[in-house]
């Protein structure tokens, strides 16, 4: 795939769908979590969704880029990401990270 713009793309977008789809499965188990943790995983599987058609509307591998990299920056994706670490991180016995 390598230089293959439409190879890459497929690529990522077949990973995103997979990505989708546990997303949704683990959404389905969260029966007796807080409503704080099933926000979360809304927002995880919004952010997710919304990437996905980023990518399929993505021309070129610059856009592509951009795509992650404003995903890096995403201030949803980061607070529901603590939320998720702090809710796991209780239930597993690990401590999130403070970064």
């Amino acid at each position: 795939a390598s230089g293959n713009f439409a190879a890459i793309k497929a690529a990522v977008l077949t990973s995103f769908g997979q990505l989708g789809s546990a997303v949704n499965a683990e959404k389905s188990l969260l029966g007796s979590a807080p409503a704080n943790v099933k926000a979360a995983f809304n927002t995880l599987a919004g952010v997710f969704a919304g990437l996905k058609s980023q990518i399929a509307a993505s021309t070129s591998l610059a856009q592509l880029e951009g795509t992650f990299t404003s995903l890096g920056t995403n201030p949803k994706l980061t607070a529901a990401s603590k939320i998720l670490a702090n809710y796991y991180g209780s239930k597993c016995g690990t401590v999130a990270p403070t970064t």
